[in-house]
């Protein structure tokens, strides 16, 4: 979860769910549920002509006043792009919102850039932090297949652990890595997701799928470890994962769902969602 400051009319239009692009000088990597902050500063007479006469080209009629100085509402930034169909779109960078909505004002001193709510926030709008990340409970679970292939695009592709434990199950004869698609797990999980919204290589009945339900219907043991491994688990955890999977037997599914059990989809999500 982070929060943006944004003028006025801007960040009403975002949470009403007319402006589906933010527009800025600059790209993020954060992809997740964002709280929309007003900014203080109330635009002039003139500007507000202005703004009234652009949002009324693309069919949205203002409100007399906004909300200043504070929270109002939050969507969900799903990609950054430097080319986009939206007729909200001006670039230099775009940032793609969805799942707008609005929420009781909470004043809020403003920063630059994206940064994390104070508690008092997150306890007024019954949201849940932890050490491990900050979720909301209406927002949790809903990162995209889209959203981790993107993510799993910058991650390096054999890390040693993972490494490690491919030649102990090619050794045991539970899985003959000579025989795979792929060159690597990276490989192999960007294979996988690339299709999910059609029936891809694995003739799937369902693509409309989360990230979360990808994780736990993967039983390719290594796949499943390397995605906790490169997405930054702690070396200790993946390890315990590693010898879990290799006590569970020879059955790929069993061994895959021991590795979850040491590192569950909310643990990989909430290092996913801080990188």
């Amino acid at each position: 979860m982070k929060v943006i400051v944004i003028r006025q009319p801007w960040a009403w239009l975002i949470v009403n769910g007319f402006k589906d692009v933010e527009n800025r000088s600059w790209a993020t990597r954060y992809r997740g549920p964002l709280l929309i902050q007003a900014s203080a500063g109330e635009p002039s007479v003139r500007e507000l002509d202005d703004f009234r006469a652009y949002a009324s080209k693309r069919g949205v009629k203002l409100p007399r006043q906004f909300d200043l100085g504070g929270i109002v509402g939050m969507a969900r930034i799903d990609d950054c792009v430097t080319k986009s169909r939206s007729k909200w779109f001006e670039g230099p960078v775009g940032w793609v919102l969805s799942k707008p909505k609005r929420l009781p004002f909470v004043s809020l001193k403003g920063q630059l850039g994206l940064f994390d709510p104070p508690k008092r926030v997150l306890k007024r709008y019954k949201l849940e932090s932890s050490a491990k990340g900050t979720y909301s409970r209406a927002t949790r679970g809903i990162m995209s297949p889209r959203d981790l292939a993107w993510r799993i695009s910058r991650f390096r592709p054999r890390p040693p652990v993972t490494v490690a434990f491919e030649h102990a199950l090619d050794s045991r004869g539970d899985w003959d890595k000579a025989d795979a698609w792929y060159s690597s797990q990276k490989e192999h999980w960007l294979g996988w997701l690339r299709e999910y919204s059609g029936p891809g290589y694995y003739s799937r009945k369902n693509s409309d799928r989360t990230a979360e339900f990808v994780y736990n219907h993967v039983v390719c043991p290594p796949m499943v470890l390397w995605l906790g491994e490169a997405a930054g688990i702690s070396r200790m955890k993946v390890q315990r994962a590693k010898h879990a999977a290799l006590s569970a037997g020879h059955r790929l599914s069993a061994q895959s769902a021991a590795i979850r059990r040491v590192i569950p989809w909310t643990e990989v999500e909430a290092v996913l969602t801080r990188r």
